[in-house]
């Protein structure tokens, strides 16, 4: 642990240097377009044996992305996150979520639920890993939101590592956060400060 958390402060003074570096030779703009590009670290997707819908997916665009790579045939089922938060309808999300993935034409038979409640990404990933473990599965395709990307894929692989896993995290272009433009809302920079500190605190105790 405390290799970890030695390397995460050199990585964290590392990002602070090259913003220092962006300000002093292009302004605050270039800084803040750097600033949310880091964020974004998707990959490549190729197929896998399931797609994974992250949870906190309020306007269902995870689930949508998911839905399409489903459809596309880069992945055989679906998983979704049992986040037992109410949604605005009064009855759970995850079910909300469920009824909405059939809507979008994915078979039930092909949709599972994590087994183990998570409200965390850290917490999900490692849900997920038990259910993978379970049903023999040794790839998936993790879809969230943009701004998401960096901590999700750290997470998942983290917890992949040891048990042979491959994760692939992507997120779907249509969404709303654009790493050039994210200092011009509150919304934009509300979420990128949100998820700075998030970074940070993973960093710190890999949680």
């Amino acid at each position: 642990m405390k290799k970890t958390k030695t390397s995460s402060l050199t990585f964290v003074q590392w990002l602070i240097v090259l913003l220092a570096v962006a300000v002093y030779l292009f302004g605050i703009p270039a800084a803040a377009w750097l600033g949310g590009r880091f964020l974004v670290n998707a990959d490549d997707v190729q197929a896998a044996d399931v797609v994974i819908a992250l949870g906190g997916d309020a306007g269902f665009d995870r689930l949508e992305k998911a839905a399409e790579l489903y459809h596309s045939g880069l992945a055989d089922a679906l998983i979704i996150s049992d986040t037992q938060v109410e949604a605005f309808t009064g009855q759970d999300i995850t079910l909300f979520m469920r009824n909405a993935a059939k809507d979008l034409g994915i078979p039930e038979s092909d949709i599972y639920i994590t087994e183990v409640a998570a409200n965390t990404t850290y917490n999900e990933a490692r849900a997920a890993r038990k259910l993978m473990l379970r049903n023999g599965w040794t790839s998936c395709i993790v879809v969230t939101d943009p701004f998401h990307t960096r901590r999700a894929r750290s997470y998942f692989r983290r917890d992949f590592a040891d048990h042979d896993l491959t994760v692939y995290v992507t997120y779907t272009a249509e969404h709303w956060y654009r790493p050039s433009s994210w200092f011009m809302s509150r919304r934009g920079i509300m979420t990128t400060q949100t998820e700075y500190a998030k970074l940070f605190w993973m960093w710190m105790t890999g949680l």
